[in-house]
């Protein structure tokens, strides 16, 4: 993250490298620096954050980016489901071999962030080491959650106005949500045929099965 000032005014700007964990062990491994295969992940800290693949798929088709995707595309189909799953496999089998260099590896479930924001959120920081901190996220998580019905939704960008449960407007990449505000919104949302060809991936059982996610014989509840 770099700050830049520029005429008075203050811009952060901020680079997002998305890498599998798998290709995070690589690039550490193949550091010219490093004198042995583990010794240049000494100092680092890995936070892993994954969604059940029922709750991404929905969020996938309600985003702005796919309304306007014929009828017959893949995921509203449930097409290559897979690899909406194996990606969340790849990345929780690195996890061994991260811890096996020392590296500390915190796998936190969105579900589990989103019902508990406040503790999730203490939980990270103890992980990270930095409870100073605490007072000061916590005031910025609160400004975001929690919020009151018709507080939230404003700020998004893109895509018509959602609604959570509880009533309070929402949109798609607005990060403020509502008291009641729910993950598994999938549950009445998700189509059938996608939810089933989800399912009868093996891969998306493993994952399922691996971060504990309920599943009745409907394969929801």
């Amino acid at each position: 993250m770099t700050a830049i000032h520029v005429f008075g005014y203050s811009f952060r700007l901020v680079k997002s490298i998305r890498l599998h964990l798998d290709e995070l062990l690589e690039v550490m491994r193949s550091s010219e620096a490093a004198p042995s295969p583990c010794s240049s992940m000494a100092a680092v800290k890995v936070l892993l954050l994954v969604r059940d693949p029922r709750g991404v798929l929905n969020s996938m088709l309600r985003s702005p980016f796919y309304r306007s995707a014929p009828p017959d595309w893949g995921p509203r189909t449930g097409g290559d489901l897979g690899r909406l799953c194996r990606h969340v496999h790849r990345d929780l089998g690195s996890v061994g071999a991260l811890r096996s260099c020392g590296v500390d590896v915190m796998v936190l479930r969105y579900e589990d962030l989103v019902d508990d924001a406040s503790w999730q959120v203490r939980n990270l920081l103890g992980f990270l080491g930095r409870r100073e901190l605490l007072d000061a996220v916590m005031q910025e998580v609160e400004s975001h959650v929690y919020l009151e019905d018709g507080a939230a939704g404003g700020g998004g960008r893109g895509g018509a106005p959602e609604f959570s449960k509880s009533g309070g407007p929402l949109r798609y990449f607005d990060t403020r949500r509502p008291v009641g505000f729910a993950h598994d919104t999938w549950r009445e949302e998700l189509p059938a045929a996608a939810l089933e060809r989800l399912l009868a991936d093996p891969t998306c059982q493993k994952v399922l099965e691996w971060m504990n996610y309920r599943q009745g014989e409907d394969g929801v509840h």
